[in-house]
């Protein structure tokens, strides 16, 4: 007799046990085209064969510790849904604060802005989504990111953000921006070498690390911001725990003039690293 590879014994076959249920849920969602709160509606679906072969060898990609979103290429964050694959960071739901603050700054419809290090683009894009009178230039130093970023622009139907290649504000013209966001690699080889060892070694590390206490190349955006005599109204980074008076610091240096301000995320850890020129 022929076993039916239902939803139901898709999710309890014993070899994969240890792989949570929301996961294996995402998986057959995304095979099965349909959201996963009704695939667990349906647990006496049966699956086609061809895709419950392909189920198996993704859970199998899973224990392996392979993140989920490489397998489906998709990843949701704030209110829209990205393309992501090796070459890109997978968006994190800390990111969504800086993209929450920046809307709580009230900038004029036509503000102009520039995100750095974009990797899948998802700030840019958010913000560009919500305000299509923006005007954007998006860089990154990895010519595979942006092509994931462009994609996800067109996924996502945005058409007023400029993507250039470059090694933070390197190739960027020297203008005026209202608004720069930069969410660089900010884990340190040393200080924050307790990074999980899967997101080591599936992620790109070039999204992730930046010298021995992670600052590395937020001191040479500061530097850079100054050497270029970029202006700016408002300037949004995202750091690690603890990084804060350090970042502070580090732009204090070069702007001992403007204001400081940190924002927490949801679990009240300081995330998020303001800079601004007006007190608020």
């Amino acid at each position: 007799m022929q076993i039916q590879n239902t939803i139901k014994r898709a999710l309890y076959l014993k070899p994969f046990l240890s792989i949570s249920k929301i996961k294996k849920l995402m998986l057959l969602g995304h095979y099965l085209k349909m959201p996963h709160l009704q695939v667990l509606a349906n647990l006496e679906l049966e699956i086609p064969e061809y895709i419950f072969d392909n189920y198996i060898q993704d859970l199998k990609q899973i224990q392996k510790g392979v993140p989920l979103e490489y397998l489906t290429n998709i990843k949701g964050f704030y209110e829209s849904e990205f393309y992501v694959n090796e070459h890109v960071l997978i968006p994190r739901p800390e990111t969504e604060v800086l993209v929450q603050t920046a809307i709580d700054l009230n900038l004029p419809e036509n503000f102009n802005a520039i995100d750095l290090g974009t990797g899948s683009g998802c700030i840019a894009i958010s913000l560009a989504k919500k305000y299509p009178e923006s005007n954007w230039v998006a860089a990154d130093v990895s010519k595979k990111a942006l092509e994931v970023a462009t994609k996800n622009t067109q996924l996502n139907a945005v058409k007023n953000i400029n993507f250039i290649e470059s090694n933070l504000l390197e190739s960027v013209p020297n203008q005026k921006f209202n608004l720069i966001t930069a969410n660089l690699p900010y884990i340190g080889t040393e200080t924050f070498s307790g990074v999980c060892q899967n997101t080591k070694r599936y992620e790109p590390n070039i999204a992730l690390f930046s010298g021995q206490d992670g600052l590395d190349l937020y001191r040479q955006l500061s530097k850079s911001l100054k050497s270029k005599n970029i202006e700016f109204e408002y300037l949004l980074a995202e750091f690690a725990d603890n990084q804060g008076p350090s970042l502070i610091s580090i732009f204090k240096e070069d702007f001992p003039d403007l204001n400081y301000r940190l924002i927490k995320d949801l679990n009240q850890k300081e995330r998020i690293l303001l800079i601004f020129k007006n007190v608020r």
